[in-house]
Order: C-alpha cells, then sequence, then structure tokens
C-alpha cells in the first residue's frame, strides 16, 4: 500500500511538473519552465558576480591597465553575461524569440515615451563607460556635494561624501549638469587659503610665514611647490593667498583646516593681526539743534 501511494504521489507530481499554460497560440509554458526561467536567472547573477570578483582579486592587480579601463571590462562582462543568461530564460521557459522581437519592436515607441529619464540615464551611463569624464576613485563636485566615485552604473552611480553617506546619482545628471572632477588627470589636488592682514604688517613676512607653515606639514607635497602671494588691497586688509598642493584628496578639508589653525598661531606669535571690518557712525548734533528749533 505504501509503495501504491507513493507512486501515486510520484505520478501526481510528475503531472504537475509537466503541466503545460498556453498564453497565445504559438506560446505555451509549464512549471518546469517556470522553474528553469528563475534557475536561469540566479545562475546568470551568481556567474556574474563570481567573475567579476575574479578579474577584481586576480586579472586586474596583476595586469596594468589604462585609467578607468579595468572597471568598462568588469561591467561589460558582467552585462553580458546577465543578458545571454536572461535570454537563454527565456528560451527554457518557451517563449518564441521571434514573436518576442515583433513585440518588443511594437512596445519600443510607447515604453520610451513613457520612460525617457530611464533610458536618458541609460545612455548617459554608457557615455560614462567609454569617455570616461568620471572613473571609480575620483573626487569630483556636482551641485553644492562633493565625494569620492564608488560605483558607475549603467543607470546611477555612488558618489560617498565625506559625511559617509552615499548619494545615488542618476547618470543623466553627471552628464547634464556641471560637474568637477578634482582627479581627472592629476591626483595631486590644490588647496587654496585666504587670509588677510592689518596694514602695517610687512607683506614679505607674511608670505614668508604662509609658505613655512604649509611646508611643515606632512601631507603638503614639495612637487608642485608650496607658494603664497600678495593678492592685492582690501578696504580693511593686505589680501594674501596661499597656495599648497595634497595627494590626500578625501583630507583636503582636515588639511585645510590644520594650515589654517598653524598660520593663526604663527601670526600670533609673530604679532600679526587680522583685522574685522569697522564702521564708524558719526552723528553731527549741531545740524540736529538747528533742525528742532
Amino acid at each position: 500500500k505504501r509503495f501504491l501511494i507513493y507512486n501515486e504521489v510520484v505520478g501526481w507530481l510528475e503531472d504537475i511538473f509537466h503541466s503545460q499554460w498556453k498564453v497565445n497560440d504559438d506560446t505555451t509554458i509549464s512549471l518546469r519552465g517556470i522553474i528553469l526561467f528563475g534557475l536561469t536567472i540566479f545562475l546568470a547573477i551568481w556567474l556574474a558576480r563570481f567573475i567579476r570578483l575574479l578579474l577584481e582579486k586576480e586579472l586586474f592587480p596583476k595586469v596594468k591597465f589604462g585609467r578607468g579601463v579595468p572597471g568598462i571590462i568588469s561591467l561589460i562582462v558582467r552585462y553580458t553575461i546577465i543578458t545571454i543568461g536572461f535570454i537563454l530564460s527565456l528560451t527554457v521557459l518557451g517563449v518564441d524569440m521571434t514573436k518576442l522581437t515583433i513585440l518588443i519592436g511594437a512596445l519600443g515607441v510607447g515604453i520610451g515615451f513613457g520612460l525617457q529619464d530611464l533610458i536618458n540615464n541609460l545612455i548617459s551611463g554608457f557615455i560614462l563607460i567609454f569617455e570616461r569624464p568620471i572613473q571609480v576613485g575620483d573626487t569630483i563636485q556636482f551641485g553644492e556635494r562633493e565625494g569620492k566615485v564608488e560605483e558607475i552604473g549603467i543607470r546611477s552611480s555612488i558618489i560617498k561624501t565625506y559625511d559617509g553617506s552615499e548619494v545615488i546619482v542618476p547618470n543623466g545628471k553627471l552628464i547634464s549638469e556641471e560637474l568637477i572632477n578634482l582627479t581627472l588627470s592629476d591626483p595631486i589636488l590644490r588647496i587654496e587659503i585666504n587670509v588677510g592682514t592689518e596694514y602695517g604688517s610687512d607683506p614679505q613676512e607674511v608670505i614668508d610665514i604662509l609658505v613655512m607653515q604649509a611646508k611643515l606639514h606632512p601631507d603638503v607635497t614639495r612637487n608642485p611647490e608650496t607658494f603664497a602671494i600678495f593678492f592685492g588691497f582690501g578696504d580693511y586688509a593686505l589680501n594674501f593667498r596661499l597656495y599648497a598642493y595634497t595627494l590626500e584628496v578625501n583630507g583636503r578639508l582636515k588639511i585645510r583646516s590644520e594650515l589654517n589653525l598653524a598660520i593663526f598661531q604663527a601670526f600670533k606669535e609673530a604679532n600679526i593681526k587680522i583685522p574685522y571690518p569697522i564702521q564708524d557712525l558719526n552723528v553731527n548734533l549741531s545740524d540736529k539743534k538747528e533742525t528742532e528749533k
């Protein structure tokens, strides 16, 4: 009896597994096809991630590529595997690929009008990949934000700001809006510090102090060389500007703060004062008395 029940259960499961549903005159799907469809998608995604990890850990560190090339190779390989897996999954599902091509072509125009922003972001993603105006690891300024590029995807990119938050930016914005790449052609970043001293200060002494404090900082490079200029005569101060260079892009704000502190302390020791605007108000009492009369 147990064997009879077992055979009946197995037969019932086989019937369900091989049962088919007719979608239209040319397409029929089955439970078996649905399971294989999901399994194929899963294997494609897993294989894409494995190949990406293999490239980043084994191939890219050993072979010297041009700037941004590893990211392009990794992205193309990953999406190629996923695309092939998706096509294979539709095949095992029982979808007629010729009919699917016609359907996609017919819906393409309508979908295009409804998903203009998405298509724009996708095209912008390919522009970022092949033209390479920004790359993973670059420090960029966009709008009021500044941060490091963590990932460039097909639709959007991830920027990690200095406060630790990760901003997901649509690729269309990175292409259409103004963007400053601080490390596009050179990893060395310039730091500018403006400072004013009171009239009567020795300009050469101020310049020497600014340059010396920058050279004493461990994160300021020796090449390019640090320099300072006498920028001009202000309304209430002599204006100077310090130019220093660093390779520590992500520590730029910290370095600026440390230089400001060092300069302030050096000015204090040299008895060089930093002025602030003062307004004098003169009241003519004689005019007031004549008005009252």
